[in-house]
């Protein structure tokens, strides 16, 4: 099991600056599922986060794409203040 969790508070240095609080947090679980000879590895992933600050840059969004493990998606396809996903795969 791995488990990852980031807080993050950033301070404007000006009053044209924002402030920038985020939590994110990243679970993954890896299983055997079959014999030694076989090697078959399942692993799960939940993981989720919140941006806090009303203002923030496109950059510090929080992005489900390719830096999640889901090839599918282009890391910029889908960006926001929130983010929620899990999945199952073999290794």
């Amino acid at each position: 099991m791995q488990w990852n969790t980031e807080f993050v508070s950033l301070a404007g240095l000006d009053k044209a600056a924002n402030d920038f609080t985020s939590l994110t947090s990243d679970m993954s679980v890896y299983a055997s599922v079959s014999d030694a000879a076989n090697r078959l590895i399942m692993v799960a992933r939940f993981g989720g986060g919140h941006i806090f600050s009303k203002n923030f840059e496109y950059f510090q969004a929080l992005n489900l794409g390719a830096n999640n493990f889901y090839a599918v998606f282009v890391k910029q396809d889908f960006q926001g203040s929130s983010v929620a996903y899990n999945g199952l795969r073999r290794g």
